[in-house]
């Protein structure tokens, strides 16, 4: 019971933080200096879209496969938009202070992402048996 309640108050977390992603990527890329760089905006935007409508989507799926799949296309989107931010702050789109809160956010919904990740893990080994270091059958079958 306790697992599950934890596992609630972190998808509430996670949503709170991919909100929050996406409003501050939004104000950033709305300035005018992004004008000049549509892809770098565009690419930026879609990937801060991209990955408050993965966890979405992993949210609302009942299987933990897909689960794992989605979450792990969320961070890989996050880490996109990060490296965005990070080519306009080479071209002096951005400063150091006003990718600061983007980063604060990053730097929570990593873990949180992970977290998730390894919960999903440990429920699958709960209900197969297996520890989830051991997910995936040996390759040869043992003779014991």
């Amino acid at each position: 019971m306790q697992h599950m309640a934890r596992a609630r108050r972190s998808r509430v977390i996670i949503l709170q933080l991919v909100t929050e992603l996406h409003d501050e990527v939004h104000k950033l890329t709305s300035r005018p200096a992004f004008e000049l760089e549509g892809r770098l905006r565009t690419r930026i935007d879609e990937a801060a879209e991209g990955t408050a409508r993965l966890i979405h989507d992993a949210l609302e799926t009942d299987r933990d496969h897909d689960f794992a799949r989605l979450i792990r296309h969320a961070r890989a989107a996050a880490t996109t938009a990060r490296d965005g931010l990070q080519a306009a702050l080479v071209k002096k789109f951005v400063s150091e202070k006003d990718l600061r809160a983007v980063r604060l956010i990053l730097a929570q919904l990593y873990p949180a992402l992970t977290s998730m990740l390894v919960f999903t893990a440990n429920f699958q080994s709960e209900r197969s048996g297996r520890s989830p270091s051991c997910s995936r059958p040996s390759e040869e079958p043992s003779r014991t």
